[in-house]
């Protein structure tokens, strides 16, 4: 068992868990993987063609940005893209700056796509812009 330093949102703590948990409820009322929910609901309907879900969704083409790292502190090497199997609701996702340029004009439309198609509702902007756990 581990101990809480605070109540729920009283006060700031880094936690991935909560996003491994809205994951799963995705999941579990959408029916499809994580992966496939955001391609269907999000990445297609934004036209975001150069975003992917994960590392293992990179194909070959793709231009992604990688890191680097000093094999035995001498020689700089890429290092293999992170992967975020373990947890996948809390990071991973490759996009491209063009692609997230595409995201930022849907959310300053209040969640309104190109077409005047309704992507979230304008409450649902407001809310994702609010504050959580104040700092």
């Amino acid at each position: 068992k581990v101990p809480l330093k605070g109540g729920f949102r009283d006060r700031y703590a880094y936690d991935n868990i909560l996003y491994a948990v809205a994951q799963k409820v995705i999941e579990q009322v959408s029916g499809q993987t994580y992966a496939a929910f955001l391609q269907q609901r999000i990445f297609a309907p934004v036209g975001m063609r150069g975003t992917r879900f994960n590392a293992d969704h990179l194909q070959p083409g793709d231009n992604a940005a990688v890191g680097h790292a000093k094999y035995d502190f001498t020689e700089l090497r890429t290092v293999a893209p992170l992967t975020w199997s373990n947890n996948s609701g809390a990071g991973g996702i490759y996009s491209s700056a063009h692609d997230m340029a595409l995201w930022m004009k849907v959310q300053l439309a209040g969640g309104v796509l190109p077409d005047g198609t309704p992507l979230f509702s304008a409450k649902r902007q407001q809310e994702m812009w609010s504050m959580i756990t104040p700092i």
